[in-house]
């Protein structure tokens, strides 16, 4: 396995053991007992359409008998003979070689009834009342047979079914994989390459539209169907090739052909952007890579030590299902955009993988147990993350599922902690600016007080003073903090930026008169006039021009333009100076 960090954001629960007490008739007796109630949907004989595949069967009502079920026991649902499994919004349905359909609800409530009387080889849920399979009710060569049955809103009673009669594209031809877009539009892949895509309505129209693809002879491994930018997508997967269908309307079809290798059944997998994750086994045993496609072609590849037998997109979660070893699979959950691990366990053979109520589902061999993979909560997460000190990950996850503002600003505070902790000083302040305004600005300052980090401090206080234009923004904004900044940018002696903080920030909090005690001490006389000048403080701007500049009649002019009383009020203080000064006063 890849060298990636290693998280546990998922429980592992065995939701349903052994049942060999409280499930005490077998299979056998439950397929008899549940034929007695439901009864297949007949085909109608003679209805075979001249030009389509297809033919119907009337809608049917029945009753299913629905038994209260803690678990799946070796006697009862044989894994050996399921051959299908799937969630949906409400339940999760299996069907066994026998034809016989499973519907488990969340409360591990299972019902059952016959869905076909020979085999059942597929099988879907469309939507919360809708599910899809494919069988057939007599040996071969008779056709397949797709039907799909509607229920009621407590899963008592079918509301309405309807049969779909598949002909093959070959005598030997048998449907490998299967998927849907909607009611109105699936795909068929068969062993020999094949490939039909039906469009229409299947639970009303009687003539469908149906395209015949033969572009492969190898086995139809994979079939998912993508909509992005607007384009309607079909990526086809056999076991030497990856094609990509387009698919304008039912008239045109614009196929292009994306790899020259293939993959098996049960590893390909459609992602939520839009692509197609697929393995493909190396010629060393020791390596698998798992190639990734949109459109246009391979755009990355992920590997991956040993074997590859399954792949499930999970969200943004890649499954991978490897053997372990005759008896056991590894099962590994992959975040492939953050690299990190964020499920590894060991399980019995896993025969099926499938999503509902927010979790995965696997069906393993051992006892067959139906396992459950539970994702953790965001804070839980977000705690595995910070052990591992994986903060700019947390701080992704966190914008992600759209936290609030202080969780956010807390993560990049323990993010800058730990850079601190590692003299990491500029990646350091780089955190802690993204909490200003957030956390307490003194919880930062602290760190920086050594005269080593005046640079650091200074990048902080600017940050701090930027958006600052009203008092309402500022309020964080202490005259301390203000007074501080302009102290460091005059120990750095960086007059053109100490020049411009002056300038360009306005409405601050500032203890002025310390600001400018600060200023002319350290001889920066022009940015101390023009300080007094932004602050209207005239005492101090009179102060500066006649002490420091010496420029009495500068004095002067500047009280004419003042009012009368600010005038009065600044006479006391300066007139026995200018009369000195122009020898009218003693000295």
């Amino acid at each position: 396995m890849l060298q990636w960090n290693r998280l546990a954001f998922f429980d592992k629960h065995f939701l349903l053991d052994s049942i060999n007490k409280a499930f005490e008739f077998s299979e056998a007796f439950l397929a008899k007992e549940v034929s007695k109630v439901v009864k297949a949907p007949s085909i109608k004989t003679g209805s075979s359409l001249k030009k389509g595949y297809f033919s119907e069967s009337k809608s049917v009502t029945s009753s299913i008998k629905e038994v209260k079920l803690t678990a799946f026991d070796v006697n009862q649902l044989k894994v050996a003979n399921i051959s299908g499994m799937y969630g949906g919004e409400a339940f999760i349905v299996f069907g066994d070689a026998s034809g016989l359909i499973y519907i488990m609800n969340k409360n591990s409530y299972i019902s059952a009834f016959t869905g076909f009387n020979y085999c059942l080889t597929h099988i879907k849920v469309l939507s919360k009342d809708l599910i899809l399979a494919i069988g057939y009710d007599e040996p071969a060569p008779k056709p397949w047979l797709l039907r799909f049955w509607k229920f009621d809103g407590n899963f008592t009673t079918i509301s309405a079914s309807r049969t779909v009669k598949l002909r093959k594209p070959a005598p030997s031809a048998f449907v490998t994989a299967f998927s849907i877009l909607n009611i109105s539009l699936m795909a068929f892949g068969f062993n020999d390459g094949s490939l039909l895509i039906l469009f229409g309505d299947v639970t009303k129209k009687k003539k469908l539209t149906e395209k015949i693809i033969s572009e492969s002879s190898s086995p139809v491994t994979g079939l998912v169907f993508q909509q992005k930018n607007l384009h309607l997508l079909l990526f086809v997967v056999t076991s030497d090739s990856v094609s990509c269908v387009e698919l304008t309307d039912d008239k045109n079809l614009k196929i292009s052909c994306l790899d020259i290798q293939g993959a098996p059944l049960h590893c390909s997998a459609g992602t939520t952007s839009g692509d197609i994750s697929l393995a493909v086994s190396k010629n060393a045993p020791e390596l698998s890579c798992v190639h990734h496609y949109d459109e246009s072609g391979k755009k990355a590849t992920t590997c991956f030590e040993g074997p590859i037998k399954m792949l499930h997109w999970f969200g943004s979660y890649l499954l991978v299902v490897a053997p372990k070893d005759e008896q056991t699979d590894l099962v590994t959950l992959c975040d492939l955009d953050n690299k990190i691990i964020v499920y590894s366990g060991v399980f019995p053979l896993v025969s099926f993988v499938t999503t509902a109520w927010g979790s995965l589902y696997l069906l393993v061999n051992d006892e067959h147990k139906l396992a459950t993979l539970i994702e953790k909560d965001i804070h839980t997460k977000l705690e595995l993350l910070f052990r591992k000190h994986l903060y700019a990950i947390a701080v992704k996850m966190a914008t992600d599922h759209g936290l609030r503002e202080a969780t956010v600003a807390d993560i990049h505070k323990r993010y800058g902690d730990h850079l601190f902790s590692k003299g990491e000083f500029n990646r350091a302040v780089d955190q802690y600016l993204r909490t200003v305004g957030i956390v307490e600005p003194s919880y930062v300052l602290r760190k920086f007080l050594d005269e080593n980090h005046l640079p650091h401090m200074i990048r902080y206080l600017q940050r701090l003073h930027e958006g600052a234009s009203s008092q309402e923004d500022n309020c964080y904004v202490l005259p301390e903090y203000t007074t501080l900044l302009l102290n460091c940018l005059i120990k750095l002696k960086d007059e053109a930026e100490l020049e411009l903080f002056i300038k360009t920030n306005t409405h601050l909090a500032l203890n002025v008169e310390s600001a400018f005690t600060a200023l002319r001490q350290a001889g920066y006389v022009q940015q101390a006039v023009l300080l007094s000048k932004k602050y209207r403080r005239d005492d101090l701007y009179i102060k500066i021009i006649i002490e420091d500049q010496h420029d009495y009649v500068g004095a002067l002019r500047h009280m004419e333009i003042l009012s009368v009383e600010e005038a009065r009020n600044l006479l006391p203080g300066i007139s026995s100076v200018i009369m000195r000064a122009a020898r009218l006063w003693p000295a």
